[in-house]
């Protein structure tokens, strides 16, 4: 009997990372997307994305085992695009939906506070580059390859550590 914990970043380009209770890199999925065409935006993929989260539920929440579920607390800031952080709001929506039809826990956290624990004792001046380095250096079998287009991922592991950390029950 054991903990999974997926670390999900919302966002367009975003993703989900599971981890053992060891915290062990077990699998990675990028937010399923549908490409947009002559000039219209991608988009969430609602039907895959809830079978990803169903999937999962199924893969690590069975024999005893509990898929734990940890997303990123966003909000709107000052300065963003509203039609960006519309879509950004979509689909936050769209996984606690997935999430909550699987009757999971799901624990929210703030930027913030992963960023805390996950960069601890290390400057972070460049978020993206601190959080490419960090995952990079404690999940090698995490198929990442750039700052920029795995953000989504490497930060979706650190979600997952962190709520790891703070969450656990202390032995």
């Amino acid at each position: 009997m054991g903990t999974f914990w997926i670390g999900i970043d919302p966002g367009l380009h975003g993703g989900l990372v599971v981890l053992d209770e060891n915290l062990v890199y077990k699998s990675s999925i990028r937010t399923p997307i549908i490409e947009g065409s002559a000039g219209a935006k991608a988009q969430y993929d609602e039907r895959t994305l809830g079978a990803v989260v169903q999937n999962l539920v199924s893969m690590y929440g069975q024999d005893g085992n509990t898929a734990r579920f940890c997303i990123e607390d966003v909000a709107a800031a000052p300065g963003q695009g509203v039609v960006s952080m519309f879509r950004f709001g979509v689909g936050y929506g769209l996984w606690l939906g997935a999430i909550a039809a699987t009757n999971s826990p799901c624990h929210k956290i703030k930027p913030q506070a992963w960023q805390r624990v996950a960069f601890a004792g290390r400057p972070s001046i460049d978020k993206k580059q601190t959080s490419f380095i960090v995952a990079r250096e404690l999940f090698p079998m995490m198929p990442v390859r750039s700052k920029s287009a795995d953000s989504g991922l490497t930060d979706a592991a650190l979600i997952a550590m962190s709520c790891a950390r703070i969450y656990s029950p202390k032995k």
